[in-house]
């Protein structure tokens, strides 16, 4: 809310209608679950523009959203079943398919088991022998050495060489380890069907998902208090049966992933999507997966789709923010200061992506790449560490020479 009103936008805001620090709010409450899945938000709106048409004495002119994680599943819910209500919807790392994100969460204890088990790694174990690992065999395919992995989607970990041998006993890990390696990253299935996207590599350097040695607090209060509707429901003991309930279950469609938004397109609605390759609470492949869903369901190719939905992966962001990549692009309030470089003014649509969506949907000019910033140590003050444009879905970021800190030396194909 502060970064929207400082930049002139009358600006509203919700919590989604509960303290978002425990699921213990929609034990044998359906409306409090309600409010999150849909009506927080879409109350938030309507009311809102009454407000704001009072207080100004004229309506609103256009309305635009921006949000990430579950703000981001919310922005999509918006496109999905309320296309009336924004002209331009900004949603980042979105946990669509939530019910799927949730099973898969549950099912990283699985994986690896507690603590104590010889299945398990610790955050040190991920940190400091895996990822160096990965940075090893998949940093230069972008024939660039500097810590980002441009598109993890080709790399292809195998974490074989890190097993301990007759001679090799420190910095290694065992055969049942590395089993682990493989499985967290690959795609989750459910009863033989595919699910939810694969943790990428490169996102093992922010581990908390599959290192903590217990199940996700969010996935644990939503099997207790929302599945199950039982607070002493044992989630270390969550099954196939009990993820396949919350599918079919599917309370309020918090899934949001229908793939027919032709209300929203054919008024004219526009929609830009956002994903960190280096997310490590929401897969990064799931956003172009939404993204695909759209172009088969309506049976769009992607020149139709550059219409009026454009969707960018940012290399080396964490989860909505942060990283080693060029993460700053005017996403938040502390991601805007990526856009106040030497010449700008901070508010340029090639390097604010909401500044972008005002020009789309106001002039009609579309954005083609989104230019992130790394300052030093995240620094505004210690200056510029590299910039890179992040390219519009499906084309993927290649260094074409020169110095790789500077964008021109990278073009999107």
């Amino acid at each position: 809310m502060a970064y929207g009103s400082s930049l002139g936008f009358a600006t509203v805001g919700a919590n989604g209608g509960h303290n978002g620090t425990s699921g213990r709010a929609f034990l044998n409450h359906p409306e409090v679950l309600k409010d999150l899945v849909f009506r927080s938000i879409h109350t938030n709106v309507v009311i809102g523009k009454q407000v704001t048409e009072i207080f100004y004495g004229v309506p609103h002119t256009k309305s635009y959203y921006l949000g990430c994680s579950t703000g981001g599943r919310q922005g999509l819910k918006s496109v999905q079943d309320f296309p009336d209500d924004f002209d331009g919807v900004i949603a980042g790392a979105a946990a669509a398919d939530y019910n799927h994100l949730q099973g898969r969460n549950g099912n990283f204890f699985l994986i690896t088991g507690p603590s104590n088990a010889s299945t398990f790694l610790s955050v040190s174990q991920w940190v400091n022998i895996v990822h160096p690992n990965v940075l090893k065999q998949c940093d230069g395919i972008d024939k660039v050495l500097n810590g980002i992995i441009e598109d993890p989607t080709l790399c292809d970990y195998d974490p074989s060489e890190l097993i301990c041998r007759d001679n090799v006993t420190t910095n290694c890990i065992s055969e049942a380890q590395a089993e682990t390696v493989r499985k967290v990253f690959s795609p989750f299935f459910l009863k033989g069907r595919f699910a939810f996207p694969r943790v990428e590599p490169g996102t093992e350097s922010l581990p908390q998902r599959f290192a903590s040695g217990s199940i996700f607090n969010l996935t644990a209060d939503w099997f207790r208090f929302v599945v199950f509707s039982d607070p002493n429901f044992d989630v270390t003991m969550l099954g196939p049966d009990d993820r396949e309930l919350a599918q079919k279950l599917d309370p309020f469609n918090v899934s949001t992933f229908k793939g027919d938004i032709s209300t929203f397109k054919n008024r004219n609605g526009k929609l830009i999507t956002y994903h960190g390759t280096a997310d490590e609470m929401i897969s990064p492949g799931n956003t172009p997966r939404y993204y695909e869903h759209v172009s088969r369901t309506m049976g769009l190719d992607f020149v139709q789709m550059d219409e009026f939905y454009r969707t960018f992966r940012i290399s080396g962001m964490a989860h909505c923010l942060g990283g080693t990549g060029a993460w700053q692009f005017g996403q938040t309030l502390d991601a805007a200061a990526g856009s106040v470089l030497p010449g700008g003014d901070g508010l340029s649509p090639d390097r604010n992506i909401l500044m972008a969506m005002v020009k789309w949907v106001e002039e009609g000019i579309a954005p083609d790449t989104i230019l992130g910033t790394k300052f030093v140590n995240d620094d505004l003050s210690e200056g510029v560490q590299f910039s890179r444009r992040h390219c519009r879905f499906p084309m993927r970021n290649m260094f074409v020479g020169g110095n790789s800190t500077f964008p021109d030396s990278w073009s999107c194909r």
